[in-house]
């Protein structure tokens, strides 16, 4: 008795999280989101690998360091935005 009780109780989030359409769609767009963060990540982190294996001088080695940092703040900034954009939207 208390082996069915107890999967009745693990099992039970799944079965509501699959009724409501509602949080499968935000669930998807935040798996989305998270996936477009990090492939953008990752294409930056080639960028400028590319650009310190490259270098040739510390000066040239400096600069990619900093465009490396700028670029992460941008990103940064663009997704805090995003994110913004969809928790304001939730709450609609």
């Amino acid at each position: 008795m208390k082996f069915i009780l107890f999967f009745s109780l693990l099992l039970s989030p799944f079965v509501f999280a699959e009724e409501n359409p509602e949080k499968a769609e935000r669930f998807n767009k935040v798996k989305e989101l998270a996936m477009e963060r990090i492939s953008s990540k990752m294409s930056l982190l080639e960028k400028n690998k590319s650009c310190i294996s490259s270098a040739s001088s510390r000066e040239e080695l400096k600069s990619c360091r900093k465009a490396g940092k700028e670029s992460r703040l941008q990103l940064k900034e663009e997704f805090k935005a995003k994110r913004m954009a969809f928790k304001n939207s939730r709450k609609k």
